[in-house]
């Protein structure tokens, strides 16, 4: 076995959402966009929960915030902001396990047990792994930056979501979205987007080490 990491997620008030199929079709675009970049597998179950099984550890968390990125993009207004309870187990995985929704390796216990904590206290992003002073270490950074991006607007959202899929000059955001450079710097320094950003390598370095 490997260690690999494995998101399992869902959908935040989801029974209450009225365009299902804008948001279902926005989840499925960015899970098939991580499937490429990663190398990953998604499945999604039950309309609006699903699982990301990711070859490296280091990827988990860049992953992660793509999908809530993605997922608050779409959002159709400030007053019904969509977003996404995601947590990460890293762990040991069968690379040859098949369907991944019934795998039980030691990542998919992390990560299940992850979301039913979450679940219960609010938040909306954590990582669990098998090493208790991994966990402490990532716990309040990982909450800081829920917090940031539970308050991304979804024009902030969009320009991190590109912005950290592609790395591009703020520029070459502005061409594409069609906006402003002064636009753009603005809505990456609203979303605190230099900050995320040394988190997802900080928890990265953090995650490849030997436990």
């Amino acid at each position: 076995m490997q260690r690999s990491g494995v998101i399992t997620g869902d959908i935040v008030g989801s029974s209450q959402i009225k365009d299902r199929k804008t948001l279902l079709d926005a989840l499925h675009d960015i899970l098939n966009v991580l499937a490429q970049r990663f190398k990953a597998r998604a499945e999604i179950y039950r309309g609006d929960e699903f699982q990301l099984l990711i070859p490296h550890p280091a990827d988990t968390v860049l992953a992660a915030v793509l999908i809530r990125a993605a997922i608050i993009s779409h959002s159709p207004s400030k007053k019904q902001a969509w977003d996404a309870r995601l947590a990460l187990g890293i762990g040991s995985v069968d690379a040859s396990v098949e369907r991944i929704a019934e795998a039980n390796e030691e990542a998919f216990v992390l990560s299940g047990r992850g979301l039913d904590k979450i679940s219960k206290t609010g938040d909306r992003l954590c990582i669990m792994t098998g090493s208790d002073a991994i966990n402490r270490q990532l716990s309040l950074l990982t909450r800081l930056v829920d917090d940031i991006i539970s308050h991304w607007s979804h024009y902030s959202a969009q320009v991190a979501y590109y912005s950290l899929l592609y790395n591009e000059s703020q520029q070459a955001l502005a061409e594409w979205l069609g906006r402003s450079q002064p636009t753009i710097h603005k809505r990456l320094a609203t979303a605190k987007l230099v900050l995320v950003r040394e988190y997802i390598e900080y928890a990265g370095e953090i995650l490849v080490q030997e436990w």
